[in-house]
């Protein structure tokens, strides 16, 4: 998930859906001393629980929808994220959740900006082409069960 990121130039990082916080910490590990980490989840125990156990200056963790980070994005007075890693299981969401999230996705990320989510299907792809006009895949088989990562890049011209 987080190799396709280039930690040199991301400073503004929203992460949806960190649940428990296993790609959170590899964030923080990676992310710059001057960088920060957004952290929405609609779990109010996942955001107690990241916030205890990551006390970290970079991370703000908040109780809220994905279907909000534009939102959330702006409430920072960011100008945009640079990139958003998701988690959310989006097959278990109904499909106009979905096509709002990633919406919302795409208006909070900077020009050239980077989406990376990972599911165990390629239900995401048709949303992501929508919306972005592009996504690569990449099988991952060292996981079980084995995982699909999208990419999707921000262009200026959609």
């Amino acid at each position: 998930m987080v190799e396709q990121i280039d930690f040199e130039r991301a400073r503004r990082i929203v992460e949806l859906g960190p649940g428990t916080g296993v790609f959170t910490r590899e964030l923080l590990r990676r992310l710059s001393a001057d960088g920060a980490l957004l952290a929405l989840d609609t779990n109010r125990d996942f955001v107690a629980r990241l916030a205890s156990t990551l006390p970290d200056p970079r991370l703000s963790a908040v109780h809220a929808s994905a279907e909000h980070v534009a939102e959330h994005v702006a409430a920072r007075e960011w100008e945009s994220a640079d990139v958003i890693v998701s988690g959310i299981p989006y097959t278990l969401l109904p499909r106009a959740v979905t096509t709002t999230i990633v919406h919302a996705c795409w208006r909070a990320l900077a020009p050239a900006g980077l989406f990376v989510g990972y599911q165990y299907s390629p239900y995401l792809r048709p949303f992501l082409m929508a919306q972005f006009g592009n996504c690569r895949l990449k099988l991952v088989l060292r996981n079980l069960p084995p995982a699909v990562v999208f990419a999707s890049r921000r262009r200026a011209d959609r």
